[in-house]
């Protein structure tokens, strides 16, 4: 499918593993140059290596804790002209509601809701400046599945 996106640059949170790689891998097949972001390098060198051999693009690795809003400022200082920028890092646990803490909710509503907020205000200006750039926030499928306990 052509979506228009080679030569753009595409900001990837949580793109070092499962379906924010998978996403990823699809960008980079439309054309985009991707930087992956998450918290370790070692995982980032590897998903960037891989999604380099599958499609050729230009990948490049930023580590950074996106709960931390100093990590995500420095993220926007380092990349300011990225479009499109997809959310997708996460950390809410993969288990029945009850079985999580409250620190469990605290920890993933830090990086999944405010996290995505803050690079959303950190990048929708320049975006709007350039009169370019797209922002997708994924936030997953648990509010429409069930988990029995």
């Amino acid at each position: 499918m052509e979506l228009n996106l080679a030569g753009k640059h595409l900001l990837m949170t949580g793109a070092s593993k499962g379906i924010g790689y998978e996403n990823a891998l699809s960008f980079a097949r439309e054309g985009c140059q991707i930087t992956p972001a998450s918290r370790r390098m070692e995982a980032l060198e590897r998903a960037a290596a891989m999604l380099h051999s599958q499609t050729g693009a230009t990948i490049h690795s930023h580590a950074a804790d996106l709960s931390s809003d100093k990590d995500r400022a420095h993220l926007f200082d380092a990349l300011p002209k990225i479009a499109p920028l997809v959310n997708d890092a996460g950390a809410i646990q993969s288990s029945p509601m009850s079985a999580c803490s409250m620190e469990d909710w605290r920890t993933g509503f830090e990086l999944r809701v405010w996290g995505y907020i803050h690079l959303c205000m950190l990048y929708a200006p320049a975006m709007r400046a350039r009169g370019s750039g797209t922002i997708v926030n994924i936030i997953g499928m648990g509010g429409r599945a069930m988990r029995s306990s």
